[in-house]
């Protein structure tokens, strides 16, 4: 495994470990989507469900 891979992988489990759950389905917030969970504290779904127009 490479050293980026391993470094990815380790920052992966860090962040599952975190216990970063989605204020709305309750579904873990992969480590792609940190940004939006930090500032709304929910996953890009919900966020997206809830911007979007019907």
């Amino acid at each position: 495994m490479g050293r980026a891979k391993h470094e990815m992988q380790v920052a992966e489990d860090n962040w599952a470990q975190s216990g970063a759950n989605c204020a709305i389905c309750g579904q873990a917030v992969p480590l792609s989507e940190k940004e939006t969970y930090f500032e709304s504290g929910i996953c890009d779904y919900c966020r997206h469900q809830a911007e979007k127009d019907d």
